[in-house]
């Protein structure tokens, strides 16, 4: 039995991960809407999954183009700058709520209030800062997989008050062919993933 446990660790705690990130992004799915974190006015909207498509073939080009010119310090400049905004949103809900709770009736001033909004920017901007230098300067793997799962549930909780059932269905089924024949026939997801972990 010990071995058998042994030899799936790896799968088990990947799959913990996975549901963790799920657990977290719905938690904080009504928090974000409630915030204004939606992204488009009209979840059902099929263009949507069509830009998804397009500004990820983008990237993944401009990513591909950097890595053959050797730039990996513009990548990596990109990537950090990416996560670290990403933190920064998933941050503001903590803080926010955290903020008006200790405010009590205060929240209820408009000075208050906008006071607090800055409190919250200036924590979530000085938090996100710090952690993605700490991503930067001690990438181990505990470091990634919890900044990973923090980045993942604020991206899961965004994407999920943002489209309706059939647009990520659809875009879904577009990224699943899209992976497919970047791993097995193109193979430059290969590529860009070699290029992303130097």
């Amino acid at each position: 039995m010990a071995r058998w446990f042994d030899d799936r660790f790896t799968a088990l705690a990947m799959g913990f991960v996975f549901v963790v990130t799920i657990l977290l992004g719905m938690l904080l799915a009504l928090p974000f809407k409630d915030m204004g974190y939606q992204a488009f006015e009209n979840p059902q909207d099929l263009k949507i999954p069509l830009m998804y498509i397009i500004m990820i073939l983008v990237f993944t080009g401009i990513i591909l183009f950097l890595a053959k010119k050797g730039r990996l310090g513009i990548i990596q400049g990109v990537i950090l700058f990416a996560m670290g905004m990403t933190l920064m949103y998933v941050l503001f809900v903590p803080y926010g709520y955290g903020f008006w709770y200790l405010a009590g009736d205060l929240v209820y001033y408009k000075d208050y209030r906008q006071a607090l909004d800055v409190l919250t920017l200036l924590f979530s901007v000085g938090t996100a800062a710090f952690l993605t230098y700490i991503l930067y300067r001690y990438p181990e793997w505990y470091v990634v997989d919890t900044l990973g799962v923090v980045i993942g549930a604020g991206v899961i909780g965004i994407l999920g008050i943002s489209l309706g059932i059939l647009p990520i269905f659809v875009l879904l089924l577009v990224l699943a062919a899209y992976d497919a024949i970047s791993v097995y026939q193109t193979k430059h997801m290969i590529s860009l993933a070699d290029a992303v972990v130097k």
